[in-house]
């Protein structure tokens, strides 16, 4: 889950010897294993841990910290790290519960909670576990490169920071894992959804406007994004003649959404019932349930 920011407070980050133990300058990140390298700055790593905050259905959220030499985590609880030095978090989803997919992630700036994204990294370069304010600096784009095998994990990074830093580095090695989701899954419409079908049950709708989705439609597909606490909406129409386009894309949202029970949920201030269909699909009505759309997770 995404860490508390206590504060944010502007770095320059500036090259220092072996003697002070805090960096070293001219590094190639190609020849130096597990290492955080800011700006051309080394910083050395040494161990990490994987944090599963649970999901379902093929989904879940578990956080990857990476930490240099003098950060302890004794046990498996959250924000359980002490000592001093460096560390860089991800927030990332996946489809497995005990451990990352190998794959490569994408940092996202929408938080759209799918497998492959990651909604939310920093790091910092200072961690002190004796102090309450910490100089976390978030970073805003970039890929990770996650590799399993067995227990080992290789995992490399090239990431841009807020502040326009160049982050980039690495880790091999073995991740202490920690199940603290308390068996509290994530609502099963969480994630990324794009409309496949259209099919009118009720009505007279003649050449009305329909969703766009087939192949050679003029618009996108419709797509919902629900995140753990809002939705966001994005439509387009097509002409159902020819799949020429009737309306270009209208967003709507972000806007909370609630789950009130038996699949029933209130977005955009209107009730929605929603049939799931396995793990990857689901049907919402549409219309006064003249028209029913089938959406499939991406």
């Amino acid at each position: 889950m995404k860490k508390l920011l206590f504060l944010f407070i502007p770095l320059t980050l500036i090259g220092c010897g072996d003697s002070d133990g805090n960096g070293n300058t001219n590094v190639d990140p190609n020849e130096t294993n597990n290492v955080l390298i800011v700006d051309g700055v080394e910083y050395p790593l040494e161990s990490g841990t994987l944090l599963n905050y649970g999901g379902q259905q093929g989904l879940y959220n578990i956080d990857l910290d990476i930490y240099s030499p003098g950060v302890v985590v004794p046990d498996c609880t959250e924000n359980s790290a002490i000592g001093q030095g460096h560390d860089i978090y991800f927030e990332i989803w996946t489809s497995q519960s005990d451990y990352l997919d190998s794959m490569t992630y994408n940092i996202v700036e929408d938080e759209s909670e799918s497998v492959g994204n990651i909604t939310f990294s920093d790091y910092i370069l200072d961690y002190n576990s004796d102090i309450d304010e910490q100089n976390w600096l978030e970073i805003s784009l970039g890929t990770v490169d996650v590799l399993k095998s067995g227990d080992n994990y290789t995992i490399s990074w090239n990431l841009t920071g807020e502040l326009g830093e160049v982050i980039t580095g690495n880790y091999s090695g073995t991740l202490m894992y920690c199940d603290i989701s308390n068996n509290e899954p994530l609502d099963p419409i969480i994630g990324t959804w794009v409309l496949v079908n259209e099919e009118i049950v009720g009505g007279d709708w003649g050449d009305s406007c329909r969703g766009c989705f087939m192949e050679n439609d003029a618009g996108s597909p419709d797509t919902f994004v629900f995140t753990s606490s809002d939705v966001t909406k994005s439509v387009w129409e097509c002409f159902p003649s020819d799949g020429s386009l009737c309306s270009d894309l209208v967003m709507y949202g972000p806007v909370n959404w609630v789950n009130v029970g038996s699949n029933m949920y209130e977005i955009f201030g209107e009730p929605l019932q929603v049939t799931f269909i396995g793990n990857n699909q689901m049907q919402t009505p549409f219309e006064d349930g003249d028209i029913v759309q089938t959406w499939e997770r991406l």
